[in-house]
Parts: structure tokens; C-alpha cells; sequence
């Protein structure tokens, strides 16, 4: 009887292991999807307005030396979209070191999608643009470093960003990312609602 019962619990274990990572795999494979299509479009959208631009991804500096899941696949949708031609470059800005030794005592909003927008220092932007003076466009996979409107990045008017999902509340108010984006400095924005993907831009800021 006892070893009946041992039997029984050995397999409503195995069953809860099994569902648990059933469930964790699918919904990791759907994180993944929506990553991979964001920046597809994203490429897709840079390719028509800009072909002739190099580009420069900034992905998650924590991820420098292997690539998560996640940061591949944002990377690779952007690649995917882009034609051979085109020079696509990855770099990593530097993380604050207190919070480079410590993640968790940033302070961040708890709605934020991009939590490293708050934890990258902004001058190591202007570092990257100097290794990489051909990249002009710079496509950003972890969001609008908090302090950007002092680096050189910013005040060029050679370079123009684009982004996926980004917290625009580092801009400023609504006004200052208005302007973001009537100067071409912001150029595009790729986001998803619960059902579509869409393309942010100049033309059509103001009605969202």
C-alpha cells in the first residue's frame, strides 16, 4: 500500500514538472515569436525608408559574452528584414557599475518594459557612435538610456533611432517627444497592442 502511494506521488509530481514546463515553454515560445516579428518589422520599415543606411544595434550589455534567447531573436529579426548589403553591426553600451554589481537596487517604474533604459550610462552612447561612424542609424533593443539628451548621439544630425516597445517617458513630456520625432531624431517606433503590430513615426505621433 505504502509503495502504491509513493508510486501515485512520484507520478503527480512528474505530471506537475511536465504541465509546469509545457506551460513555461510555450510561453516562452510565444515571447520569443512576438520579439522575433517586432523587429522584423521594425527591419522591414528601416529598409524601405533608409536602405542605403548602416546599421547599429544596442543590445543588452548584460548579454555581451552569450546571447540570451530573447536578445537573438531581436537580433536576428532585424538581420532578416535587412538586405546583405547592409552593414549591421551589434555593440553593448556600459552598465552604471553599482548597478552592474547589483540589478536589483536600480529604482525602477513598475510598468516599465525596459528596465535597462535605467541602468546604461548615456555617455558610453557617444563611445559606440566613435567606434562606429558609418552606423547611423542606431536601432536600440533595450530602450532610450535614461540621460541621452546630454550625449552627442542626441544633438547629431547625421544619426536617427529607432526602437521597440520604449518607455518614451524618458523623453520627457508630451511635447519634447513630439519633438523627438519632428526632428527626425526618433525616427520609428515599433510596438503591439494585443493584436496588431504598429509602426510609430513622424507623421502619425500626434494621433496616438
Amino acid at each position: 500500500m505504502k509503495k502504491n502511494k509513493k508510486t501515485i506521488s512520484i507520478i503527480v509530481v512528474i505530471i506537475i514538472l511536465s504541465s509546469y514546463l509545457f506551460f513555461y515553454d510555450k510561453n516562452k515560445s510565444i515571447a520569443l515569436g512576438k520579439r522575433h516579428n517586432l523587429t522584423l518589422v521594425l527591419g522591414k520599415e528601416i529598409k524601405k525608408r533608409f536602405p542605403d543606411k548602416n546599421i547599429l544595434i544596442l543590445a543588452n550589455p548584460f548579454k555581451k559574452h552569450s546571447f540570451s534567447d530573447f536578445d537573438s531573436k531581436g537580433i536576428e529579426g532585424i538581420k532578416d528584414a535587412l538586405s546583405s548589403s547592409t552593414d549591421v553591426q551589434v555593440a553593448y553600451p556600459e552598465i552604471y557599475s553599482q548597478f552592474k554589481n547589483n540589478p536589483g537596487s536600480v529604482l525602477l517604474p513598475n510598468d516599465t518594459k525596459t528596465p535597462l533604459s535605467y541602468m546604461v550610462n548615456p555617455a558610453s552612447l557617444d563611445n559606440l557612435m566613435q567606434k562606429f561612424p558609418n552606423h547611423t542609424m542606431v536601432v536600440s533593443l533595450i530602450g532610450i538610456p535614461m540621460g541621452i539628451q546630454k550625449t552627442k548621439l542626441w544633438t547629431s544630425t547625421k544619426h536617427s533611432i529607432a526602437l521597440i516597445e520604449p518607455d518614451m517617458r524618458i523623453i520627457g513630456n508630451v511635447n519634447l517627444v513630439k519633438k523627438s520625432f519632428a526632428t527626425g531624431k526618433i525616427s520609428l517606433v515599433c510596438v503591439k497592442d494585443s493584436e496588431n503590430i504598429h509602426i510609430i513615426d513622424g507623421n502619425n505621433i500626434s494621433s496616438i
